[in-house]
């Protein structure tokens, strides 16, 4: 906390001095204000205060997609959710370098792709260039470049001053991301397991990613948000998800306490909330008093079952066997809270001599998984209702899991839950879409916009995602709360009028095609 606390030291001073030169200057800082490495200020007396990205004084967010490597249409998804929320003007480098290039040449369905996710998410695109050593540039990157630029420009006039709008939040704890437990059945201090049920090493924002990832697949227009932004925007939310966010400060449970008895709508999971912002083991119970349920702390196994109860599992279409979930678990007792899900742990000879503890745990397999075991160990997902409101509890939390493993089943119970907390009439955007097309909500003066990406990677070996043959696809169709009968219903920038129904206070469009990115614009 004491290194992170030197860098907004650093960009004050550095801000101060560049305006005296000239105090119109605009000041912004690679990558500060990214969702996974907030800054914090520590007060003399030890008080601690995690920075929102207004808080940092620079006038705008710039980020790299990624240092080295990987999935560029991913991470700007993420990113944009995130900095959408937080007040800022934001941009991305679509790049050619730190092994993107280097000196060589990208597909142009690359630049495409990455340009419509940022102008999807509310950023503004920019290229990022490593000239040769003389400082020349290559001519023929800028020839091919020009391909993406009439791309944005095509879009331009539905993008200008628009907003992303919210519908599902995620959580995003600042201190969650650097301090705590690991996510994916690793605890922090925790050695013997190794990489228990995955060769790579867990990582506390594993949780963050997964929600996104999941949520996106099923279609759910989501946004990012840090502890602050949320409380003071909880209102405008359809649900809110807390994906196992260990660290929280009182203020967000107390937040979240008042969304729900509002009638508001929220998941939370594993161990959320049982450590303050300072890595404190918290002692009141105030988080699962809203959630109805009773603690009994932390069962000993790093994975675990689930078995969905009827009548839910006759309707969810997760099929009907325990499903594996890596991580730790809670073992909580309901109060005031229906039980619709039961937690197994593993089979009984995973313990060594009978005895459940870390120093007796022998592995099952040569990646650490085990079967499950008979006994119902406790309640693995509970509901609460409070008047309209409901508050959803899973004792294990699925989503690093299904960052790491990406397993479908995972997914399906993810979506049972969602379905249950966030069913799509309740939304503001939902969609009958293939897994790999995501949509994006955005307001525009009168406008309501819903963005439509296609994205669909080739088979790759390697770390880096390259795209160079995306197939268009047809017949998606989407469902748009809007509070009145439209004017009009187009797809844009084809300007081609589509047919639509408008039922209750939802415009429901068919998109009969979407190549890499277009937008229904409702007017």
């Amino acid at each position: 906390m004491w290194r992170l606390s030197q860098s907004p030291k650093y960009i004050k001073a550095v801000t101060e001095a560049a305006r005296v030169v000239k105090p119109s200057v605009l000041v912004i800082d690679n990558n500060s204000g990214r969702w996974a490495w907030s800054q914090v200020e520590i007060s003399e007396a030890g008080g601690v205060h995690w920075l929102t990205a207004k808080e940092l004084g620079v006038d705008a967010l710039s980020c790299d997609p990624v240092p080295f490597g990987g999935n560029h249409a991913l991470i700007l998804s993420r990113s944009g959710r995130y900095q959408a929320t937080t007040g800022l003007p934001y941009d991305y480098m679509n790049e050619r370098f730190h092994k993107w290039g280097e000196w060589r040449l990208r597909p142009t369905a690359d630049f495409l792709l990455e340009f419509a996710t940022i102008l999807a998410v509310g950023g503004h695109c920019f290229f990022a260039d490593q000239p040769y050593p003389d400082g020349t540039l290559e001519p023929e990157v800028y020839r091919q470049l020009k391909q993406g630029y009439e791309f944005v420009s095509q879009r331009q006039d539905f993008v200008r001053d628009a907003v992303m709008a919210p519908d599902v939040a995620i959580l995003v704890s600042a201190p969650s991301q650097l301090f705590g437990p690991l996510g994916s059945g690793q605890n922090a201090g925790r050695t013997m397991y190794g990489s228990v049920g995955n060769q790579q090493v867990a990582a506390r924002t594993d949780r963050v990613e997964g929600a996104h990832l999941a949520l996106t697949e099923l279609g759910i227009h989501c946004l990012i948000y840090d502890e602050s932004t949320l409380c003071q925007q909880v209102a405008d939310q359809t649900a809110i998800v807390v994906p196992e966010q260990c660290l929280l400060a009182k203020k967000t449970i107390d937040a979240l306490t008042g969304y729900v008895e509002q009638g508001g709508s929220l998941l939370v999971t594993g161990r959320s909330g049982r450590w303050d912002e300072r890595y404190h083991r918290r002692q009141s119970t105030r988080l699962y008093d809203l959630l109805g349920l009773k603690s009994h702390g932390q069962l000993p196994s790093p994975i675990h079952y689930i078995r969905l109860g009827d009548p839910l599992a006759k309707t969810a279409g997760v099929p009907d066997m325990p499903i594996q979930c890596w991580g730790t678990a809670t073992k909580v007792e309901p109060v005031d809270a229906e039980v619709i899900a039961d937690l197994f742990g593993p089979l009984d000879a995973v313990w060594r001599k009978g005895i459940q503890d870390e120093a007796h745990w022998q592995h099952y397999s040569v990646m650490g998984a085990c079967p499950p075991g008979s006994e119902v160990l406790a309640p693995a997902i509970t509901l609460r209702r409070i008047g309209a409101g409901r508050a959803m509890y899973m004792a294990v939390d699925p989503f690093a899991s299904y960052r790491r493993d990406g397993h479908h089943l995972a997914r399906l119970l993810i979506k049972t839950m969602m379905e249950v907390v966030a069913p799509g009439e309740a939304r503001r955007v939902s969609a009958d879409k293939p897994m790999h097309v995501e949509i994006s909500l955005q307001k525009q003066a009168e406008r309501t916009i819903v963005h439509l990406l296609n994205y669909f990677a080739q088979k790759r070996t390697a770390v880096l995602v390259h795209n160079e043959e995306i197939l268009p696809v047809y017949d998606i169709t989407l469902r748009i709360k809007h509070p009145q009968r439209p004017r009009s219903v187009t797809q844009q920038p084809q300007g081609k009028a589509l047919d639509w129904q408008y039922t209750g206070d939802t415009v429901t469009v068919q998109v009969p095609k979407l190549h890499i990115h277009t937008m229904v614009v409702v007017e």
